[in-house]
């Protein structure tokens, strides 16, 4: 059987900082467990796969994530390939609500249990 691999998006800085604990807490108490991370800079250093540096954008508000969507949009559609083509154990949302509810429906789509922190 092979290793579980759990997806960990965390859009800012606070919730990468939670995000990274996390991973690392994860990993101690399952050293075979896999991590793929959208976070930013902690998450980087602590996960086996890093997406994307989301939490250093600042993308806070309604205008910022408006001017931003396009990004955004290319984002979900990476994380739902990569929950379609990798089939993660478990989706952990930390935090970042505007994004990750809309990652949620993608998680279930592809047949993900979703994890809310």
């Amino acid at each position: 059987m092979s290793a579980p691999l759990f997806l960990v998006v965390a859009g800012d800085p606070s919730g990468d900082l939670h995000a990274a604990n996390l991973i690392a807490a994860l990993k101690r108490r399952e050293p075979s467990a896999r991590v793929a991370a959208v976070g930013g800079p902690l998450c980087r250093a602590v996960a086996d796969e890093f997406i994307e540096d989301l939490a250093s954008r600042g993308v806070t508000g309604f205008w910022e994530p408006a001017l931003k969507l396009p990004f955004l949009l290319r984002l979900g559609g990476r994380l739902k390939a990569f929950m379609k083509d990798e089939r993660p154990a478990a989706l952990i949302c930390v935090d970042y609500y505007g994004f990750n509810r809309r990652v949620l429906p993608l998680a279930k789509e592809a047949g993900v249990p979703p994890s809310i922190s």
